[in-house]
């Protein structure tokens, strides 16, 4: 029988968010793959169906792209996320941020998942 893993994904304190929100939340950003920019958060959050869409401000009047984009870098850090294997849980936080490309000052953020696998993503934690 394979082992069965769970994420359960919680707000951190200082989310501007609820549990229902924080689960959404993660299941959005972990359909993000491996890595991703608050850009990439922006993009999905925008669509009006997105279930993120009201996370953020898009009256331009109030708030422009750059506040949008530290939005989505805020609610990136205030989730939680709690994994059950084996009856086992364990909570830490669920995205760290990581730089990919030592000579560039770019970074993204990757699930603790990826983080944890690697031993070069780790160091960064």
């Amino acid at each position: 029988m394979a082992k069965m893993t769970v994420r359960i994904y919680t707000p951190r304190d200082g989310a501007q968010y609820d549990a229902q929100m924080a689960s959404e939340l993660g299941k959005v950003l972990e359909s993000l793959g491996e890595d991703f920019t608050a850009e990439d958060v922006v993009k999905v959050a925008k669509k009006k169906r997105s279930p993120i869409h009201n996370l953020f401000e898009w009256d331009d009047a109030k708030a422009g792209h750059q506040y949008r984009l530290e939005q989505a870098r805020h609610h990136t850090r205030h989730l939680d996320v709690s994994i059950v294997k084996c009856g086992e849980k364990s909570t830490t936080r669920a995205f760290h941020n990581v730089t990919r490309c030592q000579f560039c000052s770019i970074s993204n953020a990757a699930p603790i998942i990826s983080v944890s696998l690697s031993e070069k993503l780790i160091l960064q934690r």
